[in-house]
């Protein structure tokens, strides 16, 4: 069995869909400390492409620094509009367009960890049928690499799908 873990993110890129669609297990570590440098964080951000550049959404927070992205809130919902008009803008003349239903990708919510609703809607787009769980099912008071190695322990995992980063983070 492969597993593989990341934090939540707002309209990811296509790596996190690679490694999403080649492990049989995803957990989503929404119980970990949010980082406190928005140029680091791609939770709540991601750069949309198309005919006229790249554009930057934002879904805005209020303070994070010392929370868990689960406890993190969301700064009101005036974000989802404008977000909504930018992807439809944006990808109107998009192959497969008729597929995305820019609602289900961009909802108004409470907490950081919710804007994930939206990587959920594409993954079901792109035929992703990979088992999806939430940190938060599966406390641990462990942190970093072993917070990892013990998830492997807890599903018997044999791989652990790390993305080009982990050999950075794993020692």
């Amino acid at each position: 069995m492969t597993l593989s873990a990341m934090q939540p993110c707002y309209l990811p890129w296509l790596g996190y869909f690679y490694k999403l669609a080649h492990c049989d297990l995803f957990i989503v570590l929404d119980d970990v400390e949010m980082s406190g440098k928005s140029n680091e964080n791609w939770v709540n951000r991601c750069v949309i492409a198309g005919p006229g550049g790249e554009a930057m959404l934002t879904v805005p927070l209020r303070t994070r620094h010392g929370k868990r992205i689960r406890e993190v809130e969301v700064d009101g919902d005036r974000w989802v509009a404008k977000h909504r008009k930018a992807i439809e803008q944006t990808y109107s003349r998009a192959p497969y367009r008729d597929r995305l239903d820019v609602d289900a990708l961009v909802k108004p919510c409470t907490v950081a960890s919710d804007v994930h609703a939206g990587t959920v809607e594409l993954a079901r787009i792109l035929g992703i049928t990979t088992r999806w769980a939430w940190q938060l099912w599966f406390p641990c008071m462990l942190t970093g690499e072993d917070l990892l190695l013990e998830y492997c322990r807890m599903f018997n995992v044999d791989r652990f799908l790390f993305g080009s980063m982990g050999r950075d983070y794993v020692t």
